[in-house]
């Protein structure tokens, strides 16, 4: 019976965070330079991993501690749509997994979604590793055109939640990935 009622109480606290979470990303006002990007080109997708311009910012806010929840907003202003946002990768194609603590009841064996990572509609939220890596980053993705992250336009909602806190989760890197195949990555900023 005090389990019941233990876990009942978890799940209205972690629901209470994600209303929180969601209620401060739409209120909070940002100041986004609109940056022309013209190191990408449509047709022609770069080889390296492009460096942080300004045009785009990945935001996050810790909203609890025990769990812990993070909240994810991505703000568009170059000028491609986004198709995958990954969290906790420096560099696309030279970088490591840099996320120390995986989500609240995942599991390495099985890969199950846990039910801690969550998306806006038509995005899809995993956990990825690296073979012979303790560490791990999550990838939101879609293959949706109508939900691509378009030029101008922000993506909140994507969130996870963790069993304790976890600074790796604030002080890590994000790297997209462009529709055309081009990526950009920078550092997270706390909101």
């Amino acid at each position: 019976m005090k389990k019941t009622l233990y876990i009942i109480i978890l799940v209205a606290v972690i629901m209470l965070a994600v209303v929180l979470g969601f209620i401060y990303f739409n209120s909070k006002k940002i100041n986004t330079p609109n940056v022309n990007v013209s190191d990408y080109v449509p047709s022609k997708p770069v080889v390296e991993n492009q460096k942080q311009d300004g045009s785009l910012h990945v935001q996050v806010v810790q909203i609890g501690n025990v769990p812990a929840h993070y909240e994810y907003r991505v703000v568009n202003n170059s000028n491609y749509a986004i198709k995958r946002i990954i969290i906790g990768r420096e560099d696309y194609y030279k970088g490591s997994p840099e996320l120390a603590t995986p989500p609240l009841n995942f599991s390495f064996d099985t890969f199950a979604d846990p039910g801690s990572i969550t998306q806006p509609v038509g995005w899809k939220g995993e956990v990825q590793t690296m073979e012979e890596s303790n560490f791990i980053e999550l990838h939101w993705s879609t293959d949706k055109a109508n939900s691509f992250l378009l030029s101008g336009q922000t993506l909140s909602g994507l969130g996870v939640t963790l069993p304790k806190l976890d600074d790796s989760y604030v002080n890590s890197h994000w790297t997209v990935i462009f529709f055309n195949g081009s990526t950009v990555s920078g550092p997270l900023e706390k909101l």
